[in-house]
């Protein structure tokens, strides 16, 4: 059977979705079975309701998607989705993984069944290299309200501590939401104290197109920083560094440089406010080889995707006349239609 009519008959099935990133050479299965938690802002949960049926429902089907990633060239896969972690033949999917050639396989989960550290080696002895895991909270108050799940933050955590006991690579990242937005120093000092690897953190996107959805677990941008400007003295340097680092990447310029005046912070960090190497980089971003972004003349490109699929990230039509708004990650159109564009306010030339 031709790798071509092999994809279409799995397609056909409805049994196996997947995703294919040849400039990674990642290969990545897609998981729509049941999930021990009910987590607030879940995607998956929201458009497919609460699912109990166990798909991929047929092994068979999973293993020719498999052998099709091999057959392409891919050396890594991942199990991701609505929990691969509680499917009941996951080893099973590891293994033959390995045995296809893949070298690293990684495995995206709510992390709750690594508490039991004998199933944690069976999965590392099948062939598991990696695995990455959400955190919601510092406390088991705020992880568990937004997990809508009793009892999962002591779960997360026992697992993660087997995970370093086993020397197996993993990271952990933050959903942003109305929950928990004004711990997000907090939730990083957590990480950093326990030395719990933690990736990155991002504000929860849209699930569906329907505005009603989002306004569930949305909060105000501005709100977030004014939490993060109270706060900062309060948190180690490289607490705060990291924060601020990543807060670039992932919500509007001119929400963060306005809010955030102070020069004693500024000059404690000894970095240009603006370092182009932790920015996104949209299509459009204006090349140079400064260690910081200069303002630009070039004309913002509106129309022009941030991001994929239905998280777009967009600009606000007063972005055109911002200096630096082909550095600027935008936010959710979803977000913009909700709140407006009031936070959004274009910068100067010089900050």
């Amino acid at each position: 059977m031709s790798k071509k009519s092999l994809a279409n008959e799995m397609m056909d099935t409805g049994d196996v979705m997947w995703h294919e990133d040849f400039n990674k050479k990642e290969f990545s299965l897609l998981f729509r079975n049941s999930c021990s938690n009910s987590c607030t802002f879940c995607t998956t949960r929201i458009v497919n309701g609460s699912m109990k049926n166990i798909l991929p429902e047929k092994k068979e089907h999973v293993f020719a998607a498999i052998r099709l990633g091999a057959s392409k060239g891919f050396n890594k896969i991942k199990f991701i989705a609505f929990e691969p972690l509680e499917h009941p033949s996951i080893v099973d999917f590891i293994t033959y993984s390995k045995n296809f050639g893949f070298s690293n396989i990684e495995l995206w989960t709510n992390g709750k069944k690594f508490r039991d550290s004998n199933f944690l080696k069976k999965l590392i002895n099948s062939g598991l290299t990696k695995v990455k895991m959400p955190i919601f909270g510092h406390k088991k108050e705020i992880h568990d309200s937004i997990s809508q799940t009793p009892g999962s933050f002591d779960d997360l955590i026992q697992g993660l501590d087997n995970l370093k006991k086993f020397k197996l690579k993993y990271s952990v990242h933050m959903a942003i939401v109305k929950e928990n937005y004004p711990y997000l120093l907090d939730v990083v000092d957590f990480c950093y104290t326990n030395k719990y690897l933690l990736e990155w953190f991002n504000i929860a996107a849209p699930s569906t197109t329907d505005k009603r959805d989002y306004k569930k677990y949305i909060f105000h941008i501005s709100d977030m920083v004014e939490e993060f400007n109270i706060k900062k003295y309060n948190f180690k340097k490289k607490v705060l560094k990291f924060t601020f680092i990543k807060l670039k990447t992932i919500i509007p310029l001119c929400i963060l440089v306005n809010l955030i005046k102070d020069k004693l912070f500024r000059k404690r960090f000894q970095f240009p406010y603006l370092q182009l190497d932790y920015f996104f980089d949209p299509q459009n971003a204006v090349k140079n080889n400064s260690s910081t972004i200069n303002p630009t003349n070039k004309k913002i490109d509106l129309s022009l995707p941030r991001s994929g699929d239905l998280k777009n990230r967009a600009l606000s039509k007063k972005c055109i006349n911002c200096k630096y708004g082909n550095y600027c990650s935008g936010i959710y159109q979803q977000y913009i239609d909700i709140f407006g564009d009031d936070e959004l306010n274009p910068l100067p030339t010089r900050l």
